[in-house]
């Protein structure tokens, strides 16, 4: 047995998803005369085909249509604002958002700039304060 045969084993029934077209593809082994009829009986809409160089060592390949990744979730809602005291050389940028998050559910913090002031600003969802 050479490589080529053992690496088609190891492929079998492995499914590849081609996200910019959103088609899936999976391989059903050896290639048979029902390939075309398991592949739209498994995934309707589906393409059943033989493939490969050697006749006797053709594969059932099967492409489909199938889902795209799921849309990400909305960024959380921040309609308030405060502050929480001053930013300084002992709390920058970091320490002023990490203050904001335990503070403030789904809080982030920044410093801000007024006139000679710099505060801790944050902006969180209304009604959260942990």
């Amino acid at each position: 047995m050479n490589n080529d045969s053992g690496s088609l084993l190891r492929v079998v029934g492995a499914l590849v998803y081609l996200s910019e077209a959103r088609t899936c593809s999976v391989n059903y082994g050896p290639c048979t005369n029902d390939c075309a009829a398991r592949c739209t009986r498994e995934h309707p809409g589906g393409n059943g085909y033989c493939f490969g160089d050697i006749p006797s060592a053709k594969a059932c390949n099967c492409d489909f249509s199938c889902p795209g990744p799921p849309a990400p979730p909305a960024p959380p809602r921040r309609n308030c604002s405060g502050t929480l005291g001053l930013c300084s050389s002992r709390c920058e940028a970091a320490c002023c958002n990490g203050n904001c998050a335990a503070k403030f559910n789904n809080g982030i913090g920044f410093c801000n700039t007024l006139g000679n002031t710099r505060l801790c600003q944050c902006q969180y969802t209304c009604g959260s304060i942990l």
